[in-house]
């Protein structure tokens, strides 16, 4: 089984070298890395260069022609890659040694797993520990672990994003199916791309770090733990009709993408996995039309609550809460990717 490690760059070079080399150090090394780079105009170019003149394996560097955004540079560097199975990989991070080789067993022994990640220990610019992990942060509990590895993943992904890029690997012959990546906002390749696998395939975990995950204050997604005031401010933010929106739009482009799995891949869309998704895009479709009035939405609040779509497709009481006291007016359209990370 051959490997290949996608890893997207943009004016990464602060902390590029201590990624390239952690990569370079792996136990079981990649059979290519390929990058692309989102037109860097710091040192990153010339870093990238001289790493693949000397790297134990072949790198194959790639500077767009123009800024796609983090989304859509990882879509590029994915279509590129050639090996079995695809890595993903942040320019920020710091791999530990043993990433490939153990995330790789996972694949080796079961044929049925389309995608397997692992955990990361959250560390601060200087690669310091902050007292936690990603599963931590995101909520990513143990009854949820064993509903990813029981066969039920879309269970835990239609309530929130677990599976990050940075410690994620998937099949290559499941690439067809999750290229191209929609251009919606929020629509990160790394959830995108767990929301298609668990359509079609099984999920592996390794209840581990697998890499060193670094916050610095410019991370295109900082995921971190958050104070109670910051998640009532993020609440709020969440709470506009145009998030509702765009996560349905999502959703709704990956029932369509499903569908037509037969057609672009070797894989067939579980039924079941299409019927909860419909049932969460009827989910968000009500929070989006929901009155900004108190007494206007609390028919729809109490219906989405007694038919249980809070407890399955957002995050419960917390989300009641949300609709109930920090429903705001329309405001400025637009949002940051971190709100994909943000369980509602």
């Amino acid at each position: 089984m051959l490997t290949s490690a996608a890893l997207c760059t943009y004016n990464g070079a602060a902390w590029l070298r201590e990624q390239l080399d952690s990569i370079a150090g792996q136990s079981r090394r990649p059979d290519e890395l390929v990058i692309c780079d989102d037109g860097s105009t710091d040192a990153t170019p010339n870093i990238l260069s001289e790493f693949a003149a000397k790297a134990p394996f072949p790198v194959f560097v790639h500077i767009n022609e123009k800024n796609l955004g983090s989304t859509q540079n990882f879509a590029r560097a994915i279509g590129l890659c050639k090996g079995d199975v695809i890595f993903l990989a942040d320019q920020d991070d710091v791999w530990l040694p043993t990433k490939i080789e153990n995330l790789a067993r996972l694949f080796e022994d079961s044929p049925s797993v389309g995608m397997a990640f692992g955990d990361g220990e959250v560390v601060d610019a200087e690669a310091r520990p902050m007292g936690y992990t990603l599963w931590q942060a995101t909520r990513f509990s143990p009854v949820e672990q064993k509903k990813m590895m029981g066969g039920r993943a879309e269970e835990v992904l239609l309530r929130h994003s677990v599976a990050h890029g940075a410690t994620a690997a998937f099949r290559a012959s499941l690439r067809s199916l999750i290229l191209p990546i929609p251009a919606i906002p929020g629509c990160g390749h790394d959830y995108w791309a767990a929301l298609i696998v668990s359509g079609v395939a099984d999920f592996a975990l390794l209840p581990e770090p697998v890499l060193k995950y670094r916050l610095h204050g410019e991370n295109v997604v900082g995921i971190r733990r958050r104070t109670l005031r910051e998640q009532i401010a993020l609440g709020k933010e969440l709470s506009a009709p145009r998030v509702f929106r765009d996560d349905a739009a999502i959703v709704a482009a990956a029932i369509e993408r499903l569908s037509t799995a037969a057609a672009v891949s070797e894989s067939t869309a579980r039924p079941a996995v299409l019927a909860k998704m419909r049932e969460k895009l009827q989910h968000l479709q009500r929070r989006e039309r929901m009155s900004f009035g108190l007494l206007g939405r609390l028919a729809a609040i109490v219906r989405e609550t007694f038919n249980g779509r809070y407890l399955k497709y957002s995050q419960g009481w917390r989300s009641v809460a949300q609709d109930l006291f920090l429903r705001r007016t329309p405001g400025p359209a637009g949002r940051g990717q971190a709100s994909r990370q943000s369980p509602r």
